[in-house]
């Protein structure tokens, strides 16, 4: 069975049309023979904006922003401390690099 988002005046429901299920001694095979997308970005219908929902989008995005500029500022601070051999520079350096990616896709 699949979902299909034509049953049901657009609201979607499961449907088995075009699938089919045999049974052998030690197995069950489904054969579909349409495509589906399992996305969870895809939506059929516009999803209305909100402000709550915008309000805790920005809100988000700026704590995110701040705690990786936090991040950045305590990498910063502490490196001569706890930068003593190459492993501890390759760790460091890689959290700094991973903080900057972040940082920014965030912006």
């Amino acid at each position: 069975m699949f979902w299909d988002y034509r049953l049901l005046e657009g609201e979607g429901g499961w449907s088995s049309q075009g699938c089919q299920a045999s049974s052998g001694d030690a197995a069950t095979n489904c054969t579909c023979y349409h495509l589906n997308s399992f996305s969870v970005l895809m939506s059929a219908s516009l999803v209305p904006s909100s402000f709550a929902l915008t309000s805790l989008s920005t809100l988000g995005t700026w704590a995110s922003i701040l705690a990786l500029v936090a991040n950045l500022a305590i990498c910063y601070l502490i490196w001569p401390v706890v930068v003593k051999n190459k492993v501890a520079r390759l760790r460091y350096t890689t959290l700094v690099n991973l903080t900057l990616s972040l940082l920014t896709g965030s912006v």
